[in-house]
């Protein structure tokens, strides 16, 4: 509804025809309730919901079209060298003397209290985020209590935890992921589906460029991830708050076409979940140049390709 008002009703978008796959271009992760997340979306903003829905495994979206990697001149752009290089920045954020520290004074005891609550051993559960983000959905829904209901023997047992142990752990939960997303690990992440943000807009702006079985009329490009996606992104751009993201939240990128006589520039607006996102790149209303988001991830790119020990030159 949020995006219907902004761009359809508006008329920001117009000529776009919501009930045309050529005209908006959607990208999912493959876990069946992401997909589910993008279907609902596409009801809520399409008349007709006959839009095709690209699945992808990967929660980054490193897998990179091969258009791009022509353009860019990085063969290697989504080569297991890249990826390891990712392993490599997340081992380093897990063996710091910081995650060490705030894991044995606040991840793993959360996590002990859980294993209580659940009856289970410790080492049987995952990350301290994965369990955090089944009791989120209920504490957004201001659930009282917590409960879970098991059978050792041949009685029924109901164990619950109160709220402020809930909220405690989300808080908890805060922490773990601002410290799991390092600035080096997000950029490794994250600069591919820049990469594919920067391609769309540049295909926009210069039509005859664009690969006309992929993206030459389309001006709507949905990407649908997870927090572990937003995260990330937020935080290689340098605006991540350092709160886990909300259920639902979105990154948008408006691409803004210079069109006055007096306009030198295209300019690019970030929003966070419909808000300007201000940072050393954008101003107080989210805006940048395009040009300075194409300096960004120019420098970036190289960056990224020289830890992946792949040769490029930035054009």
């Amino acid at each position: 509804e949020v995006f219907r008002q902004r761009y359809m009703d508006s008329g920001l978008l117009k000529g776009v025809d919501e009930t045309n796959n050529h005209d908006i271009f959607v990208r999912s992760t493959g876990l069946p309730r992401c997909m589910q997340s993008a279907a609902s979306f596409l009801a809520g903003l399409h008349r007709s919901t006959d839009a095709e829905i690209l699945t992808h495994a990967d929660t980054w979206f490193r897998a990179i079209p091969q258009k791009l990697l022509n353009r860019r001149g990085a063969a290697k752009f989504g080569s297991e060298a890249c990826r390891r290089a990712a392993r490599r920045e997340q081992s380093a954020v897990h063996s710091s003397d910081e995650y060490q520290s705030a894991s044995e004074k606040r991840f793993e005891p959360t996590m002990d209290v859980f294993a209580k609550w659940l009856g289970t051993t410790r080492r049987s559960l995952p990350d301290v985020t994965y369990l955090c983000d089944i009791l989120q959905d209920e504490h957004c829904r201001g659930k009282k209590e917590f409960c879970h209901e098991r059978t050792p023997s041949t009685k029924t047992v109901k164990k619950c935890l109160d709220t402020g142990t809930v909220t405690s752990a989300v808080d908890v939960c805060d922490e773990a992921f601002s410290l799991n997303y390092s600035l080096p690990y997000s950029r490794m992440l994250i600069q591919p589906l820049l990469e594919q943000i920067l391609l769309h807009m540049e295909d926009i702006l210069n039509p005859l460029d664009a690969d006309p079985l992929e993206s030459i009329s389309r001006r709507m490009f949905l990407y649908f991830g997870h927090d572990s996606t937003l995260t990330p992104l937020l935080t290689s751009l340098g605006v991540f708050d350092g709160q886990w993201p909300p259920l639902a939240s979105r990154v948008t990128f408006e691409l803004w076409k210079c069109t006055s006589p007096h306009c030198r520039h295209h300019k690019v607006r970030l929003l966070y979940n419909g808000r300007p996102l201000q940072g050393d790149l954008t101003n107080t209303m989210g805006f940048c140049s395009l040009g300075d988001l194409v300096r960004l991830i120019g420098k970036r790119r190289d960056d990224f390709l020289a830890s992946c020990g792949t040769e490029h030159t930035s054009r």
